[in-house]
């Protein structure tokens, strides 16, 4: 018996899961602007991310600035081996900006992927990096519209616990204390809006943050960030290729 969504609108998250792990290509490019304020100083981090699933392999790459820190991250899950590739600088001689960076000297870290997961602890199979077990999801609303649907929620603190942990990763070798954070971060609110075609499969998705990081000071910090997906076949690059990022003008207004 099929479930009439708009009347069971929790149901239509596994649904989503599902689909997408069916899937033998997908993938995600991705912005994201975080703009914190500590004491009299204002901070805006700008992170352009890419996720590809092609058949058993998953491929994420993230780049991300502001005034006080720059990241270049890469990593490969090669799912029939469970082990994973890691890249990594904080090299502002190789990442100037998200069209300007290389990473072709970088040295390779290897992960199982049980070990990555530990420490990292967002998963590769997904673009998106919350735990949506339908348990942890509240104000549930899915709405008609012409061309497919838009599903809206927001998410239980409980369902960031891995995601707060990969937060606290990325400022793990900071050098100066005031960026390096010494615990995850306090979230206050996450909101998720999912723009659904007739066939319930995501177009685009954005992610709403507000928390509070934790690292010399108590900082406060609002995050905005949409994932455009698409589901044609876009093959792994090698740690030497670029990756090409849209203008997401468009595509962050409300």
């Amino acid at each position: 018996m099929s479930i009439n969504y708009l009347n069971e609108p929790m149901e239509l998250m596994n649904y989503l899961i599902e689909s997408i792990s069916k899937k033998p290509f997908v993938a995600t490019k991705s912005f994201s602007l975080a703009i914190s304020q500590a004491v009299f100083v204002t901070n805006r981090q700008s992170t352009y991310s890419t996720w590809i699933k092609n058949q058993n392999s998953f491929f994420k790459e993230s780049i991300s600035a502001s005034k006080n820190i720059v990241l270049g991250e890469r990593s490969y899950l090669d799912r029939s081996k469970d082990s994973v590739k890691y890249f990594r600088t904080l090299d502002e001689k190789l990442v100037k900006s998200p069209t300007d960076y290389d990473f072709s000297s970088l040295k390779e870290k290897s992960y199982s992927y049980k070990d990555y997961l530990d420490h990292f602890g967002v998963s590769l199979l997904f673009p998106l990096p919350y735990d949506f077990d339908v348990g942890y999801l509240m104000s549930i609303k899915l709405k008609k519209k012409e061309n497919g649907y838009i599903y809206s929620f927001k998410i239980s603190p409980k369902a960031l616990e891995n995601y707060g942990k990969f937060m606290l990763t990325t400022t793990e070798d900071a050098t100066m204390p005031f960026v390096k954070q010494v615990l995850p971060p306090e979230f206050k609110s996450v909101s998720v809006t999912l723009y659904l075609n007739k066939d319930f499969l995501p177009l685009k998705a954005k992610l709403d943050e507000i928390y509070t990081l934790k690292s010399l000071f108590t900082i406060k910090t609002e995050a905005n960030c949409v994932h455009v997906f698409s589901y044609d076949e876009e093959k792994i690059p090698s740690i030497s290729e670029k990756l090409k990022y849209p203008d997401f003008t468009e595509e962050t207004k409300q």
